[in-house]
Parts: structure tokens; sequence; C-alpha cells
């Protein structure tokens, strides 16, 4: 049976495998300048970010509907002659995405399997990558499952700003005080994804700009174990330098196995703002 793997626009992994595996894209919509953009359709992840520098209001996320998810289901399905949809999900913690997507596979009986991979950005992308090989080895749909269940349990995301400029016009930051004495110090906060998809602070959370990227490697070396192998992607906002350095810095102390740097998706570069550096690790099934 053939198999198509499709996932949602908050999944960060290289453009050019996407028409290169066939990987079906849901799109979110993104709201500003009296418009609603489709990631990726209409307007670039790079023109998207070009244009947030100079709005004073941030924009608006929206989840795909589930007409959004009928669409690729069915051109998945009847156009392209697929057997059978895994669709490889955000975090349910972080977004309602998979709500639409479970509404829409109603119309399809049991011909799409929904899995929810509790992260986002490049853990989410090597989610779909993985799907991809492990398709191409023939493997079934529930070893897939079973063996995604155990990586699961094995993935390691961290996410350093640059900025709380966006975070605060998101309202998600309600101090304005805070946002200047960030600016004043010149601290940058970390995070980490804990299961089931929950971002929260690293303790004691902020760190100066020289030590942000430094920070980000040491908290992946001592979450890492020392008999796996990863696969990493390393998300960015307008900073592929900073990208390039955290690679290069965490090959040196982790066995990696492949690594890619790409656009952050603007489902999350939204909040997080420029110069955000999101790092992915995913045990490597090789």
């Amino acid at each position: 049976m053939k198999v198509r793997v499709v996932t949602d626009s908050a999944a960060d992994f290289p453009l050019e495998f996407v028409e290169k595996y066939d990987i079906g894209t849901v799109p979110h919509s993104i709201h500003f300048e009296n418009q609603a953009w489709k990631i990726g359709i209409g307007i670039s992840v790079k023109d998207y970010y070009q244009r947030l520098k100079n709005m004073n209001e941030m924009p608006k996320n929206a989840t795909p509907t589930p007409q959004d998810f009928d669409e690729v289901f069915k051109e998945s399905l009847e156009t392209k002659k697929y057997g059978h949809v895994i669709y490889i999900s955000i975090s349910e913690k972080l977004s309602s995405t998979a709500n639409p997507a479970r509404i829409a596979a109603k119309n399809y009986k049991d011909k799409i399997t929904i899995f929810n991979t509790e992260s986002a950005s490049g853990v989410q992308g090597l989610f779909v990558l993985n799907a991809v090989k492990l398709l191409s080895e023939s493997k079934s749909i529930d070893e897939i499952l079973e063996i995604f269940e155990e990586l699961k349990d094995e993935y390691i995301l961290d996410v350093g700003f640059f900025t709380l400029d966006n975070v605060y016009k998101s309202g998600r930051l309600k101090s304005k005080f805070v946002l200047y004495l960030t600016k004043f110090i010149g601290i940058k906060p970390v995070a980490v994804m804990e299961r089931p998809g929950e971002l929260i602070s690293t303790f004691p959370g902020f760190f100066l700009k020289s030590h942000m990227e430094k920070r980000l490697v040491d908290i992946i070396i001592k979450r890492a174990k020392v008999e796996l192998t990863y696969d990493l992607i390393v998300s960015n906002v307008e900073n592929p330098k900073g990208a390039e350095r955290v690679t290069n810095m965490i090959k040196k102390k982790v066995k990696i196995n492949e690594s890619y740097i790409t656009d952050c998706s603007p489902i999350v570069g939204t909040n997080t703002g420029k110069g955000t550096i999101i790092m992915g690790l995913l045990p490597s099934i090789d």
C-alpha cells in the first residue's frame, strides 16, 4: 500500500524534501495587513520575516480548518491515488491543529493515521523525514508508530531567544518594565520543551547574548545520551550564522548522523523574534 506523509507548517525541515518525497503540508494562516496569508502560499517565509520587522502589532496565527486538511487528504487519496495518509502533528499541548485533522479524517474512514509528535519545529520535521525513510523500507503503519513512540521519549528541543519584543507584542509578556530591563542588561531567555510538548524556561532562564549559543549547546550535551547517535535540525529566524555556529559546536560533543539548517516556521518564529535559534534532536534510525 502506498502511503503519503503529511504534516503541518509548524514542522521545520528543508523545503527541497517536500517535492523530493511528495510530502503534503497543511498550512497555518497568518493574519496581518488586513489580509490572511497561508504559510508558504502567496508569501514566502523569508518575505514574511522581512515584513514582520516593520509591524507595530503582532500578526495573529490561525490553525488550519477541517477544509484545509480535507483538501490535502482528498488530493492524497483521490488525485494522487495513495492508499493511506500518516499525518505528523505538532504537539497538542502547543496547538489544537490536530483537532480539525480528526474532523476531516472522518470523511476517509480508516485511511488517515494521526501521530502527535509532542513537539514542534525541527523535532517534528525529523519525525516527518523518518516517516519517509521508514516507508521506503516497507515498514507498516503499526511498525512506524511503534518506532515513533520509542523515539518520542528521547527527543531534545531547545529554544534560544535573542529578543523579547515579539513576545511582548503578542501579549505573552505583560510587563513592559521586564522588556526594557532585558534589553538594558542584554539578557536572553532559553527554554526547553518537556514532554508531552510543553515549552518551559530553564533555570535561571536568562543569559547574556554572548553566552546564549553556548548555553543552548550545553543543555543538549547534558540531556543527550552518550550511547545514542542523533539527527539534528537547527532552525532560525534570520540568524543562519548563529545556527551554523551551534551546529558545529554540537557536532564536537554529541554523535550526529544527519544535520540540517533551515528557516524557522512563522508559527513559532513570529513570537520568538529575530535571532531565534531552535535546536531539535531525535535519535537516528540508521
